[in-house]
């Protein structure tokens, strides 16, 4: 390939990018060579130049051809070349806004300052000293924060106020009144048992320094465990006592100081005491900025970050054993475990690098990583302004003419699904910011990897700035080999169709040629690849203070991406550690989160638990000063409310610390130009603006035909399968309203029949396989999460090549993929007219596969699955049905049954919470038929989302307003409600919300995976954490294979081995029975490791899933 190097690198920089590239190509001009390389020599000459990059390194190499001739790849720099490659022939720095003179942030390093020197005052005591001395010892009962945050509290009781405690410091400490406040401290500890309350503990809004210092030396490593009630929040020890601590004269040795030189007559540390608190007396004697929120937020980043930093710089130490106090032991490898860091020195590290952290969120919060000006696509500064998503182009010039930039921004993106939020929410947030560093939140991993490949593809991000982060590198790459057709297809029947020997299409992709070294281009990805790391690009670079932090104890191979990415699509949760604070990955999201703008997208598709929990992430991004905007079609208004009062509140809190107008900007924007609105809106003003645009959003849509509507299904007689006979008859129904009529008149349907659970979809699909459809050739589908993860890869990858049907023919686009042309194919030549495409799927197809089904059948569980299921029937075809092309069944499938009530339940708004979630109870529905529920006339008359965007209205039924009533609670009205998280001063250093309104609690689960190690019998083994081969599992059976009725056959005709053995290559280096555990598991509910075959019998068959037999 003929490629091209530009070098605009400066200093000793350019002199060694000169050395490299002279060996391998014709210099042409001053600081530019070209001529050909073939792949294995583009590579080599990427290495040597990446080897030798530093901070003045500037290349950029073009490949004749390809990017549409902007550069392939960057090695060092980008901000010297423009998007296209384009040299800069002037630069000019822009001034950023000083940061240096907010009292807020004074305030907050001066109470920094102080708790980082007496945070860990508690290792003085003799049992922490002894343990540090004698490995296996425990560090005591009662833990050291504890002991330092109650030696505060006995310094603060000597005072009247907070400030008379900071004069006295400031005069000069006395190591005699410290030492006795630190054995009152001691004595007080030793009498604790779990459980005890903490009355002290709590913010006091006239002592507001001492509050900050002392809950910010509590926090430091746990939050506090607390009890709620509707009106207090009360402080107990069960975090920060063993619970098996019992009192007695051995807690009083414990917890004493150790016999040693207290750090209180150190000289050192008297000296930074005396000046701390002077900086603490001037800070206060200002009117306070400094808020709960911002203490919380801010302080306890900084804190922990600060701790961290300097511990894993003190770890590297090794110290001899003076008789003195130590903070820590050594991770050094010449002597693992020795004592290392003097607890003076430890001290005085933490203050130094906590201020330093403080420092940078005050002066660089906005100077992490950002998209430049230069390489912003097109999408985002010169939006469409006619056409189809003009509204993107007039919500941009809105924004753009309104004074945002100072103030927070609120978003609330109603867009229908095709109408362009993907573009227009990135593009409205830069415009009201004039910054582009976010992150795109999403409920599914399949949607985070579509945004992502959308975000380079549609929208114009260069691949380096964006990052998809999901948590599962197999999901990945399987979903890179589908984007990019390749995996080979080995294992699925290409052959030829004939009458009675269906198939799957065929075709070989890029992982076949996967040895073919240079007989083929490199593709794009791989060309970006040869840039490296971003991290290395100096563009790419954190504030010093974090690069410095990167490389100690919290790693910097994990953080990279999440960090110095400025575009990331990620799960939610990979950001919920920050409002989770519980969790080990909490100082990696918080930092992502204060330096980040949010976007929420499908913000609906979560249950109401884990809306409380992403209120706590809007509330901190508030607290941040960042920007959020919510996308979705139906936002329920308790969610926009609740959303927008917690993000107000916290963007008060961040404006008083930094001195910035309390005002928040907010934005409802739609496809329709006309309803987008710009304007300041209160907080108590938010709900009656926005039901007056969803209002007036839903009349507008309404004007257009209706696209979809239902009728009901109710079976002939009781019992499962006449309700599965019942739903096969309504598709078949549908089937000949909606079929489309292709050559010889064969008429050719897709229709989807969605099930509650997974054990209704294998029994429905193995239902309509044995039994058929009169006078109709079908082809059947079973899709469900217990697939194994390769016959999953395959269902999605055959559905997604089927079901896109756009353009002018993609009514029959389906007809035209080689799986159903074989049905049809079978059709003619048995001289049958009528062909049926069924996929039976769980609530997995609801959300995140961009399918166009001519109809669908539907289980009822909520009012949101109804409204989500119709949004795939003639998902990308402007039909206008003349007749109903949404079934609803009667009853769930576990009344047809006979089970016991509740019915709406797993998934519905009668499911019972899991133990410890508190904020509502489970909603008690009268009826289980789904005409008594909800107003089935409005359903007849038109599918759409005004049941979920608009507030419940009179008549609308039990079930949307029992849904509706549910968020309320937990949001907006209960006792235990997530609205209080941002306004209790001292809910956000507890842990009673993580707790008890965590994020995703999930059921126990079990993993399990086929091992096909060859030569060996297939054996079913359980998924462990390790890497040990689990024993043969018995618990796990092969079912005996369905039979299918002669006129049925399997959309997907898989030979699992070959089908694996292909896949295999696409995971080179890896051990086959690891590639088994990645593609060919599946994970059934219960802790089932162990239990005897009788107890938990699960059945497996290829083509229908896994799932616990009943009864078991």
């Amino acid at each position: 390939m003929r490629v091209t190097f530009v070098d605009e690198s400066v200093r000793d920089a350019r002199r060694r990018v000169e050395r490299v590239l002279d060996r391998y190509l014709p210099r042409v001009a001053q600081a530019t060579w070209t001529g050909f390389l073939s792949n294995e020599a583009l590579r080599t000459v990427a290495g040597a130049l990446r080897a030798r990059a530093s901070r003045n390194t500037a290349v950029a190499c073009f490949v004749s051809g390809r990017n549409n001739g902007a550069p392939v790849f960057h090695i060092g720099s980008r901000h010297r070349f423009g998007r296209r490659g384009q040299y800069a022939i002037n630069v000019r720095q822009r001034r950023k806004p000083s940061r240096t003179a907010m009292p807020g942030f004074r305030q907050l390093k001066a109470c920094l300052e102080m708790a980082a020197l007496l945070h860990d005052v508690g290792k003085s005591a003799h049992q922490f000293q002894r343990a540090l001395r004698k490995t296996g010892e425990n560090t005591g009962a009662v833990r050291h924060e504890l002991i330092s945050t109650l030696f505060l509290i006995e310094m603060s009781r000597a005072f009247d106020d907070g400030d008379a405690l900071w004069r006295g410091l400031a005069g000069g400490p006395d190591a005699a009144t410290l030492e006795a406040a630190y054995d009152r401290a001691a004595a007080r500890a030793a009498r604790l048992s779990p459980g005890d309350p903490l009355p002290e503990l709590h913010w006091d809004g006239s002592r507001p320094a001492v509050s900050a210092v002392v809950l910010l030396i509590a926090v430091h490593h746990r939050l506090l465990e607390a009890e709620l009630t509707s009106n207090a929040v009360s402080f107990h020890t069960r975090a920060h006592v063993r619970s098996d601590a019992s009192p007695g004269p051995h807690r009083a040795r414990e917890a004493a100081h150790a016999n040693a030189s207290s750090v209180f007559r150190d000289d050192r540390f008297q000296r930074r005491l005396q000046r701390a608190a002077t900086e603490l007396r001037d800070a206060f004697a200002a009117p306070t900025a400094l808020t709960p929120d911002t203490a919380y937020a801010y302080g306890r980043l900084c804190l922990m970050l600060g701790d961290q930093d300097a511990s894993a710089r003190g770890q590297q130490r090794v110290s001899d054993d003076d008789g003195g106090l130590f903070a820590n032991t050594s991770s050094a490898p010449e002597r693992p475990g020795a004592l290392a860091e003097p607890l003076i020195d430890h001290l005085k590290a933490v203050a130094h690098r906590t201020r330093a952290h403080a420092l940078m969120l005050q002066r660089s919060q906005h100077a992490f990583p950002r998209v430049t000006p230069d390489a912003l696509p097109e999408a985002l500064t010169e939006p469409p302004c006619a056409g189809r998503f003009a509204w993107q182009g007039d919500a941009v010039e809105r924004l753009r003419g309104h004074e945002a930039r100072g103030a927070g921004f609120f978003g609330v993106a109603i867009v229908p699904t095709g109408g362009g939020k993907t573009r227009g929410a990135p593009a409205a947030l830069h415009a009201a910011t004039g910054r582009c560093r976010f992150v795109l939140g999403l409920g599914l991993r399949s949607l985070t990897l579509q945004s992502g490949t959308a975000y380079t593809g549609e929208v114009g991000f260069a691949s380096a700035d964006v990052a998809t982060i999901i948590g599962d590198e197999t999901a990945r790459r399987l979903h890179d080999l589908d984007r990019t057709g390749g995996g080979d297809r080995a294992g699925t029947n290409a052959e030829a169709p004939a009458v009675d020997d269906l198939v799957v299409a065929g075709g070989a992709g890029r992982a076949a040629a996967l040895d073919d070294a240079d007989d083929r281009e490199l593709d794009d990805a791989e060309l970006a690849e040869l840039g490296g790391d971003p991290g290395g690009d100096p563009d790419r670079a954190l504030p010093r203070t974090v690069e410095t932090a990167l490389q100690g104890a919290w790693g910097r191979e994990r953080a990279d991406r999440l960090l110095r990415t400025p575009v990331v699509a990620a799960t939610v949760d990979q950001l919920m550690a920050a409002a989770d604070a519980r969790s080990s990955r909490y100082l990696h999201a918080m930092l992502r989160l204060a330096t980040s703008d949010l976007i929420l997208d499908e913000i609906d598709a979560y249950d109401a638990v884990d809306d409380a929990a992403i209120l706590r992430l809007v509330y901190l991004a508030g607290v941040f000063g960042r920007a959020v905007v919510l996308a979705s079609a139906t936002t329920p208004p308790e969610i926009a409310r609740a959303f927008h009062r917690a993000y107000a509140a916290g963007y008060s809190a961040h404006a008083a610390l930094t001195g910035g107008a309390d005002h928040v900007l907010t934005a409802w924007l739609t496809d329709d130009p006309a309803l987008t609105t710009v304007e300041a809106v209160e907080p108590e003003r938010f709900g009656e603006r926005h039901r007056a645009i969803t209002e007036r959003f839903v009349q507008q849509h309404q004007q257009a035909p209706a696209r979809r509507f239902a009728e009901i299904v109710t079976p002939d007689e009781p019992g499962e399968t006449a309700a599965f006979d019942a739903m096969i008859a309504a598709a078949r129904r549908m089937h000949h309203r909606h079929a489309q009529v292709i050559d010889d008149g064969v008429r050719v349907s897709v229709g989807v029949v969605r099930v509650a659970n997974v054990r209704t979809c294998r029994d429905l699909a193995r239902h309509l396989a044995r039994s058929g459809v009169p006078d109709t050739i079908v082809g059947v589908a079973c899709y469900h999460a217990r697939l194994l993860g390769l016959v999953r890869f395959h269902t999605e990858r055959m559905l997604d090549e089927m079901l896109v049907r756009k353009g002018p023919n993609g009514a029959t686009a389906p007809a035209r993929h080689p799986r159903v042309q074989a049905l049809i194919d079978t059709a003619k030549a048995r001289g049958v007219g009528e062909v049926m495409v069924l996929v039976v799927a769980t609530p997995v197809e609801e959300t995140g596969r961009d399918h166009d089904f001519d109809y669908a059948v539907l289980e009822p569980s909520s009012t949101r699955s109804i409204i989500q299921l119709a949004g795939r029937v003639g998902r990308h075809r402007d039909v206008v049905p003349d007749a109903p092309n949404i079934a609803i069944l009667q009853t769930p499938m576990s009344y047809a049954r006979g089970d016991q009530s509740p019915h709406y339940q797993r998934p519905g708004v009668e499911t019972p919470f899991r133990e410890g979630v508190k904020g509502a109870t489970p909603a008690k529905l009268s009826s289980a038929k789904i005409d008594e529920l909800i107003d089935v006339q409005a359903l007849r008359t038109r599918i759409d989302g005004r049941f979920w965007l608009l507030d419940p209205w009179d008549g609308v039924g039990e079930l949307p307003q029992a849904e509706h009533r549910l968020l309320r609670s937990f949001l907006e009205t209960g006792s235990f409600r997530a609205a209080r998280f941002a306004t209790d001063p001292d809910l956000p250093f507890s842990a009673w919300m993580p707790r008890h309104q965590p994020f995703r609690l999930s059921d126990v689960e079990t993993a399990f995976f086929l091992d096909l190690e060859p030569g060996a019998e297939r054996a079913w083994r359980v998924v462990s954490d390790d890497d040990a081969k689990a024993p043969p599992h018995t618990n796990v059976v092969e079912d005996a294979e369905t039979p299918f009725a002669e006129a049925v056959w399997p959309l997907l005709d898989l030979d699992l081995d070959r089908a694996f053995s292909a896949m295999q290559r696409t995971f080179p280096g890896e051990a086959r029975t690891t590639v088994c555990r990645k593609l060919l598991a599946f994970t059934a509910p219960g802790d089932l490791v162990g239990q005897r075959p009788a107890s938990a019998r699960i059945e497996h068959e290829v083509l229908f899933g896994a799932d616990r037999v009943r009864g078991a």
